[in-house]
């Protein structure tokens, strides 16, 4: 009740931090179904995969579904495909280690 709260208020925050009641539990993202097992180092990979995505629309919930097996894999695939000619996109808050960065650089 009211009276448990009056105990969070006073705690410093390093206790509150260590409370695993108050955390969430961990997560790991999942890889879509359609964009599992590619393997950019095998030559034929961009074609499966843009094959598979020219299927049918394909729609990632991030963070839920994983941002490296969607996004970051799209970008990778195209950066190293001969046959695409640009890629367009806004980046913003982005680190200089990113892999979209990386990708995108070669």
């Amino acid at each position: 009740g009211m009276s448990d709260l009056g105990s969070y208020l006073v705690s410093p925050l390093s206790t509150l931090l260590a409370d695993r009641s108050l955390q969430y539990p961990s997560f790991s993202p999942v890889t879509p179904k359609r964009l599992f097992g590619y393997d950019l180092s095998d030559p034929r990979c961009g074609d499966e995969f843009f094959e598979s995505i020219r299927k049918s629309d394909l729609l990632v919930h991030h963070p839920y579904q994983s941002y490296a097996d969607s996004t970051q894999l799209f970008v990778e695939i195209a950066a190293r495909d001969p046959k695409v000619l640009a890629i367009k996109q806004t980046l913003y808050r982005t680190n200089p280690n990113s892999p979209i960065i990386k990708a995108l650089e070669l």
